[in-house]
C-alpha cells in the first residue's frame, strides 16, 4: 500500500523503499494508469477542469499532491 497524504493510492502507484532497513523511508511511483476517452469534466481543488474523475487521480499521483473533486464549474 502507497500512503501518500494520509492516503491510501493502491490502484494509482505503489511505493519503493528507498532505504530497505527503515520501512518509513520510501518513494511514490505512479503506475501507468490508462483514462477511458470519456469525457465527463470534473473540477478539482487546484482549479484545473480534467476531462474525467481517472484524469484527477492520475493528476494527482503525477504531482504528488492532493486533488479534491469539487462540485460546481471550475473558475
Amino acid at each position: 500500500k502507497c500512503w501518500f497524504l494520509n492516503v491510501i493510492l493502491d490502484s494509482l502507484c505503489c511505493c519503493i523503499l528507498t532505504n530497505p532497513t527503515d520501512s518509513s523511508k520510501g518513494e511514490c511511483v505512479c503506475k501507468k494508469l490508462d483514462c477511458p476517452s470519456l469525457v465527463a469534466p470534473v473540477c478539482g481543488s487546484d482549479t484545473s477542469t480534467y476531462s474525467n474523475e481517472c484524469e484527477l487521480e492520475k493528476a494527482q499521483c503525477n504531482t504528488q499532491r492532493r486533488i479534491k473533486r469539487l462540485n460546481g464549474d471550475c473558475c
